[in-house]
């Protein structure tokens, strides 16, 4: 895949971190996470991952293999020479890491909502 224009944008370095990565810290390791979550109904190569993300390719190069040894990623096919991955969602560290994920967001947007006086009543927290 082609990064289009607006792919580059998506991944520019002048854009604030996720909610995630704000309140956890912002890594290599947890960028790459909050991009493989937050896509993972797709599929990408490694240097797409690596731009899309906002991590250096050798940086992906280097911590790849500690993320398919604990099942956090999959090769999911093969567009001529590339292997194309993605989010591993039938791994049982995969889905707690997700769920991990999930929950810090929400709790960090309901605080931010409650402290900005936006949190709607009907929300139980």
């Amino acid at each position: 895949m082609k990064l289009t224009q607006a792919n580059k944008a998506t991944a520019s370095p002048g854009e604030p971190p996720s909610v995630f990565l704000e309140a956890i810290g912002d890594t290599p390791l947890l960028r790459l996470l909050d991009f493989l979550v937050t896509s993972e109904d797709f599929d990408y190569p490694m240097t797409d991952i690596a731009c899309l993300s906002r991590v250096h390719y050798n940086t992906l190069r280097t911590l790849w293999p500690q993320l398919e040894r604990n099942g956090m990623v999959i090769m999911t096919r093969r567009v001529g020479k590339a292997k194309m991955y993605r989010f591993n969602r039938a791994s049982p560290v995969a889905k707690k890491f997700k769920e991990f994920f999930w929950t810090v967001t929400k709790e960090e947007v309901h605080k931010r909502l409650a402290k900005s006086g936006k949190l709607p009543l009907a929300v139980k927290y």
